[in-house]
């Protein structure tokens, strides 16, 4: 958060010149919130060699990054007459799902790439699928008060999608095999958007009760890039591609204020990105790695949403 930081403060001295004879507000707000992201559409990952492309064993569902998971977002802003600027950075704990197939008789599974390919897995021995990824970012805006209950916004905001998938067979008396996927989606663009309070206090009031909305569509620039390995066995194998990606983000809160500073409030958001690398697409994409693979990007939309709780600051 250094760079949150530091940004803020830089636009607070551009802005004194300018709002000189104006009252700077300040308004600090801190949030927690619990997201969880769409599973998307099922792709067979892994599957008995007599069943090839069912995925009995593993699919993309299998390892769905659809829990609920913690994070934090941090805004400040400042405001003179009507113009502002406010800066945010968020960031959400890692994502992580693993399952575990463990065989039940001596016979092949089947590895899902483009055509698949069969290993012996025998019995009493395991593959697990782990699947994990971090989402953080940052945007910077300017703020322009329509009216008192209306605020528009734009700006650049930037996102960082880091994802590991892989593969671990655990052959008995320490054999194993550890296949990686890893994906990096660095998205920087502009963003235009509005807030609306549907329920606002009027200038006198101290403590009562507030509602907002806001929504904002947002235009990417996604720098992809995949690696795969087969740890000790395969060198690196390397991908990369860019992708124009749209994104929506829409939100509500309710909220209570205490008195003319501190405001608790709570609220669900709700954004959609599309075109994102995802590293568990990679392996159906890909040819057999039994000898060199050829690793191919894979995009897809992405759903994230959640609740989240919160205090806002104004001085």
């Amino acid at each position: 958060m250094r760079f949150v930081v530091n940004f803020s403060l830089l636009v607070f001295i551009l802005s004194l010149p300018l709002g000189a004879a104006e009252v700077t507000k300040v308004t600090i707000d801190v949030s927690g919130f619990f997201l969880t992201r769409g599973a998307g559409t099922t792709t067979p990952l892994v599957s008995l060699s007599a069943n090839a492309g069912t995925g009995d064993i593993f699919t993309t569902d299998s390892v769905a990054l659809n829990t609920w998971n913690p994070g934090g977002d941090l805004r400040l802003g400042l405001s003179w007459s009507k113009l502002g600027a406010e800066v945010r950075g968020f960031m959400i704990a890692k994502w992580s799902k693993s399952a575990t197939y463990t065989q039940t008789v001596n016979s092949l599974i089947a590895i899902e790439t483009n055509p698949s390919f069969s290993y012996g897995l025998w019995l009493d021995q395991t593959l697990t699928a782990n699947n994990e990824s971090i989402l953080k970012g940052l945007d910077a805006n300017l703020t322009y008060d329509l009216t008192p209950a209306i605020r528009l916004y734009g700006g650049f905001r930037y996102l960082r999608i880091n994802e590991t998938f892989s593969l671990l067979g655990a052959f008995g008396g320490g054999n194993t095999e550890l296949d990686i996927w890893n994906t990096t989606n660095s998205m920087l663009g502009g963003q235009i958007g509005t807030r609306v309070e549907f329920l606002r206090l009027g200038n006198e009031a101290t403590r009562g009760f507030t509602a907002q909305g806001h929504g904002a569509i947002a235009l990417f620039h996604n720098s992809a890039h995949a690696d795969f390995t087969v740890v000790d066995i395969h060198d690196l194998v390397t991908a990369a591609a860019n992708k124009v990606s749209p994104a929506v983000e829409a939100g509500f809160q309710v909220g209570y204020r205490l008195g003319r500073k501190i405001e608790l409030h709570a609220g669900y958001d709700l954004m959609w990105l599309n075109s994102v690398a995802q590293a568990i697409r990679h392996l159906p994409a890909m040819t057999p790695y039994i000898t060199t693979p050829t690793l191919s990007l894979v995009f897809d939309s992405l759903v994230i949403h959640g609740a989240k709780v919160g205090v806002t600051i104004r001085f």
